[in-house]
């Protein structure tokens, strides 16, 4: 079986949530025995190849970004390319620049659609890209949904819920078990960085929160370390200074995949503050959760919530409120029996719900079920 998978941007060289999402998915399918590559428009002039962790990555090249859409005239030439010989097209969006490049080409190759979040920030474009979103999202054999908040909250999903699975994003629990070198990084990191010790890590994006996380921690007893960077790095840097948090906040920049086990297990609690509902997900909880840690996030009616159960594996608070905020990290950095029961709850969960064995298991089966309905022995396929 061979696999195409679609987006802006891959893992290494950029962090993010899919971006990490779409390589661990990538990697997990070709161990499986599948046949993948990863079409992107990357962050450079020139198309070019390379290797992403044994997985090989197409960027098409891009002149710019309007509204984070890649402005990439070549995209669909390497679509209509690398499709040739694909069993399955695995679109990952919102991605107008792919979703369109797919309406313009002609292909009758099968897709795959995982979709992540609706736009949210850019209202205008929002509606201009809706009738063309709707058209692809037609065009869709399958859609993944990570939770079935994401149908449920998502205009475009509760009209073909009929199309939608629920496939939950996986981490490699293993990955993070606490190896006795990492066990005495941890341990000289809390030292360092002194205790106790909350933990952020993503990207420093508008919804994110971290603005409020700030103002948060003028009353909170603890140190904070932020691990990532993005636009908002020097407005952060600021409003550091100017709330007097500079002994207390640490900006660690970009931690490598194999070294970020070691600040989760550093921490006593993860925090993910968003503001808005851009924030689907966030695969850093369920990281923070195969190492045992309580998390912490807002109510924004998305999948958030629905990994996090609030007073079962972590905290649940209104967004934009810093007192809040500040209330449940308190709590906790104060607790450490209950730091412990809800990191349990939370590794059970983790193991149970949302490893990688099963989101490969459920896509495979995905993947299986739309080649089998095109075979001239099955029946046409009902969606």
């Amino acid at each position: 079986m061979r696999i195409l998978q679609i987006y802006k941007d891959f893992y290494p060289p950029l962090h993010g949530g899919i971006e990490k999402h779409i390589h661990t998915l990538a990697g997990s399918l070709q161990r499986a025995g599948l046949e993948v590559e990863v079409l992107v428009s990357g962050d450079r002039y020139r198309a070019d190849t390379y290797d992403g962790d044994g997985i090989r990555v197409t960027r098409s090249g891009q002149w710019l970004r309007v509204m984070s859409a890649p402005i990439s005239p070549s995209f669909p030439f390497w679509l209509r390319r690398l499709a040739v010989d694909k069993d399955i097209l695995h679109f990952h969006s919102p991605n107008p620049t792919a979703e369109f490049s797919f309406l313009l080409s002609g292909l009758k190759t099968p897709i795959v659609c995982s979709y992540h979040s609706d736009i949210v920030r850019q209202r205008i474009a929002g509606l201009l890209y809706q009738p063309w979103l709707r058209r692809f999202l037609q065009r869709t054999a399958r859609i993944i949904a990570a939770t079935p908040r994401h149908i449920t909250m998502s205009p475009h999903l509760t009209a073909l819920e009929h199309k939608c699975t629920v496939v939950p994003y996986g981490v490699d629990v293993q990955s993070f078990a606490p190896t006795p070198d990492m066990a005495q990084k941890a341990t000289e990191l809390r030292v360092m960085r002194g205790r106790p010790l909350i933990l952020f890590v993503g990207k420093f994006r508008y919804y994110k929160g971290l603005p409020v996380l700030l103002k948060a921690m003028t009353q909170i007893s603890a140190n904070l370390m932020l691990v990532g960077d993005g636009p908002l790095e020097s407005t952060l840097k600021g409003l550091v200074k100017e709330l007097g948090l500079g002994n207390r906040v640490f900006f660690e920049g970009n931690v490598p995949e194999s070294e970020l086990p070691i600040y989760y297990h550093a921490c006593d609690v993860l925090v993910l503050p968003s503001t808005h509902k851009s924030e689907g997900f966030g695969i850093v909880l369920l990281e923070a959760m195969a190492c045992r840690k309580p998390v912490v996030t807002t109510e924004l009616g998305t999948g958030t919530s629905y990994v996090n159960r609030d007073g079962e594996t972590g905290l649940v608070v209104p967004p934009n409120d810093p007192a809040a905020l500040a209330a449940a990290l308190n709590r906790l950095v104060a607790d450490s029996e209950l730091c412990e029961r809800l990191g349990a709850v939370g590794f059970e969960a983790v193991c149970r719900e949302y490893s990688t064995e099963q989101m490969v298991r459920k896509t495979v089966g995905i993947y299986e079920t739309i080649l089998s309905c095109r075979s001239p022995k099955a029946a046409p396929a009902s969606v």
